[in-house]
């Protein structure tokens, strides 16, 4: 649990000092992530292919984007709570925190529903507060961790899933923003 609380730490620190956040624990590590959503759109240039897909097997854009959704929805209205159990199966998770998400299918609808679900999610997560992601838990596996140890599980499935999208992009010749933003930063160096 230290490790991950101190992880999480350096993560937020790390945002803070990258994007001028004052905020300490839970909530700036979860600015951290509203910041990676603003920064470069990169997002905003995948959404003319939204059924993009690499491989026949393969989710489309649209489909990882939901799936970001879902499970951000899902793993933190779950920890949120006092009595979490995660054994109730990703179906009845998905019907009480995310049933709607597939309804966005449009580039403008998916747009608005990662801002809104960020900021419900962000909103959630701070006023649960940093003592109670002390609080022990059951994971899908049924082994135990705390909820601050699944938040960490949260943030790394997002960034595993975002990192998913760069691919795609690459795939479509989209050069990605932070490779934009380190060549631009790279040549105002020189």
């Amino acid at each position: 649990p230290l490790r991950s609380a101190f992880t999480i730490a350096r993560i937020s620190s790390s945002w803070r000092r990258s994007f001028g956040k004052s905020n300490s624990g839970l909530s700036g590590c979860i600015d951290a992530l509203s910041a990676a959503s603003r920064s470069g759109g990169r997002r905003d240039r995948i959404y003319h292919r939204l059924g993009f897909k690499p491989a026949p097997e393969s989710r489309s854009v649209i489909e990882v984007l939901h799936h970001i959704i879902e499970i951000q929805r899902v793993l933190a209205g779950e920890m949120c709570r006092d009595n979490t159990n995660f054994q109730r199966g990703f179906p009845a998770l998905i019907a009480e925190f995310a049933g709607h998400v597939k309804e966005a299918t449009t580039k403008e609808a998916v747009l608005e529903l990662l801002r809104s679900s960020l900021e419900e999610t962000k909103a959630m997560v701070v006023s649960f507060g940093d003592a109670n992601f002390e609080q022990g838990m059951t994971r899908f596996d049924g082994k135990q961790c705390t909820k601050i140890e699944m938040l960490n599980f949260t943030l790394a499935h997002e960034m595993y899933h975002r990192g998913q999208l760069t691919v795609y992009e690459r795939l479509l010749g989209i050069e990605p923003a932070l490779t934009q933003f380190f060549r631009k930063m790279m040549s105002a160096s020189s």
